[in-house]
């Protein structure tokens, strides 16, 4: 991938200012380009959202100035002019499981809703990585996953979208690499996946086992003869190509070829070298189409090479900037490569250490793999992390064994900071300073955990003492609770609305009298109305209306959604579910990058509250304190 491209890689660490570094060379570009030829494309919308104000702030531009900063997403959803309505949302999704009896909840975002996972969120979330690319049903069939249940629930959304014509966001990234204009390129991956044994036919029709291949020879390419114009070989998972006729295999190839799962089967396709139909696999063999099988083999050696070609590309920008692409999926990956084929430079950012979405199909190995390939730049100095905490985190870093041996510093006048660790979350109410609240620009606490289902201890525990909280969503007491308690009020007043308005209202919530407490009615639930009454008797309406807009002071949260936020206080519960207690003995990197993130969030203290079911993540922890010598 890249290969003829101008490439630099930016290896980060938390707080060493990966984002500014693009900016700067954003910048640089500006010199010479117009706006409108930079994209900057990132995993979330809040990465967007950020390049996009210091971009505007550091350039004198407005959003409209730059079309392509932008998800991936959200740049496959316009590109192929999809609209809304179109999406898989909230309604959708109930009219779902009300047709096939399950309970998904992938498109509950609002705490209102009192969201936890369930079985059958974990298992859209298997098949959405399935379908991203990294990861295969036959390596979940190892795992203690019920594989008949996810075929029939794959089976089931699919044929839910198609009766309702709808997509959803995995499906704009496939019918992204599917679907793109074929225009001219100057360079573009051809073949980088096949065993040192795999026969290639030459241009002159000859054929040679591509071990034997040297750099300058034709080859037969997909659009006719073509130069390979570079080399390479490693080691990979391999899979073998065989014909059903004859049993034979036609060819070995490794997941770093355009590869992407089919949806409902153990095999794989390759874009322009396999397709399916009816369920059944053909792959193309001297322009002539063969049933087959795709099963995995052994790990084994492959030989890659790149060639001058044209093939299936979508342009949309002549300098890309790649942001946070340790997040990034294989299928993510394919749509960068098509979209940015005509990129003249291609910037590649990220902390491999802080990738966090696995389970949806991102690999820390593609970022590891480019910083071995193209020429890298260590951001390794954090601006942020407090030097107590900068030694816990790098001994956390320690741990992780698939990373990259980068070094890991912290400026010199980084203070101190604090690390306490207390056994009780009633506890952390003694360090938060609800007197001095106010809008202010940085978030004053982060108030995280790995499982969203611990969230709601904080909120009771915050809501009992009248402190006043964000969530992902924003205001705990959002502009709908405000609206209706507003309401309330003025329609005990003469001349609000009309008397029709009012005994809908009453009626609604069955409301005897509007002079009593609004706790006397049903304007909310039972627990809830009391609970937004003491805040209203506590800090007024006007207030709390304007809480709402505020920038959020006090955020609870999970680990994941405050990636690439900080605070200047944060505390952590280090409680975990039991699946995670399975993963720090299985997938230990995984955990260690999720603590790692967490801890790593705070510009001034950070608070370890213990776990109060299991030993969670106080176990690493520990380990980290015993190893380095800590105390705090």
């Amino acid at each position: 991938m890249f290969e003829g491209k101008k490439v630099k890689v930016l290896l980060s660490q938390a707080g060493s200012g990966k984002t500014r570094a693009l900016m700067t060379e954003i910048e640089n570009e500006l010199k010479t380009r117009r706006s409108e030829e930079i994209a900057f494309v990132t995993y979330t919308k809040k990465g967007v959202e950020e390049g996009v104000r210091r971009a505007c702030n550091a350039m004198n531009l407005s959003p409209d100035d730059l079309p392509y900063f932008c998800t991936l997403h959200a740049l496959t959803f316009r590109a192929l002019g999809y609209k809304r309505d179109q999406v898989f949302n909230r309604i959708q999704q109930n009219k779902f499981n009300k047709k096939y009896g399950y309970n998904l909840n992938v498109c509950e975002v609002s705490s209102r809703y009192n969201v936890h996972p369930t079985k059958d969120t974990e298992y859209f979330n298997m098949y959405e990585a399935i379908r991203s690319g990294s990861i295969t049903s036959d390596q979940y069939a190892s795992s203690e996953i019920d594989m008949e249940y996810l075929h029939h629930f794959a089976h089931d959304y699919e044929e839910f979208k198609a009766q309702e014509c709808l997509t959803d966001f995995t499906d704009c990234l496939v019918h992204y690499v599917q679907n793109g204009v074929t225009l001219p390129v100057k360079v573009a991956m051809i073949d980088e996946c096949f065993s040192p044994e795999t026969e290639v036919r030459m241009a002159d029709g000859s054929i040679k086992e591509i071990k034997d291949i040297k750099v300058g020879d034709k080859v037969q390419g997909t659009k006719g003869a073509t130069t390979v114009t570079a080399k390479h070989e490693g080691i990979d998972d391999m899979y073998n190509v065989t014909s059903v006729s004859d049993g034979n295999v036609l060819f070995i190839c490794n997941s770093k070829h355009l590869l992407q799962p089919y949806p409902y089967d153990t095999l794989w396709v390759a874009t322009d070298v396999l397709y399916y139909k009816d369920g059944e696999c053909f792959v193309k063999v001297n322009d002539c189409w063969k049933k087959c099988t795709v099963t995995a083999r052994d790990t084994s050696r492959f030989v890659g090479i790149t060639v001058d070609a044209k093939d299936r590309l979508f342009v949309l920008a002549n300098g890309c900037v790649v942001h946070n692409c340790q997040d990034i999926t294989s299928l993510q990956w394919k749509v960068i490569e098509i979209a940015f084929a005509k990129a003249e430079k291609i910037f590649i950012a990220g902390d491999e250490n802080q990738c966090l979405y696995t389970y949806n199909g991102a690999r820390p190995d593609f970022l590891i793999n480019f910083a071995k390939q193209f020429p890298t730049e260590y951001l390794s100095i954090s601006h942020r992390i407090p030097k107590q905490v900068y030694y816990l985190a790098k001994g956390i870093v320690d741990l992780i064994d698939d990373k990259t041996e980068k070094p890991f510093d912290m400026k010199k006048e980084n203070i101190n900071g604090k690390i306490v660790q207390i056994d009780n979350f009633e506890r952390l109410l003694n360090f938060i300073d609800v007197d001095n609240l106010e809008d202010k620009k940085e978030t004053e606490w982060y108030i995280i955990c790995r499982n969203n289902c611990y969230l709601e201890e904080p909120k009771d525990m915050l809501e009992e003492n009248l402190i006043p909280y964000w969530t992902s969503d924003g205001f705990f007491m959002d502009g709908e609770i405000l609206r209706r308690i507003k309401d309330y009020y003025n329609f005990g007043l003469k001349g609000y609305k009309t008397e029709k308005k009012k005994k809908e209202f009453a009626e609604r919530f069955n409301i005897v009298d509007f002079n009593l407490p609004f706790t006397e009615s049903n304007l909310f639930t039972e627990h809830k109305k009391f609970i937004y009454y003491n805040f209203v008797e506590c800090y007024g309406l006007e207030k709390l209306e304007e809480m709402c807009k505020w920038n959020p002071q006090i955020l609870v949260s999970s680990i994941h959604h405050v990636k690439g936020g900080e605070a200047r206080n944060v505390a952590l519960l280090l409680d975990t579910t039991r699946k995670v207690d399975i993963n720090l003995y299985n997938k230990l990197d995984e955990e260690l990058r999720v603590l790692y993130v967490a801890v790593t969030r705070t510009k001034e203290n950070l608070i370890l509250i213990d776990s109060s079911h299991r030993e969670g993540y106080g176990k690493i922890i520990e380990t980290v304190k015993e190893e380095n010598g800590l105390e705090w």
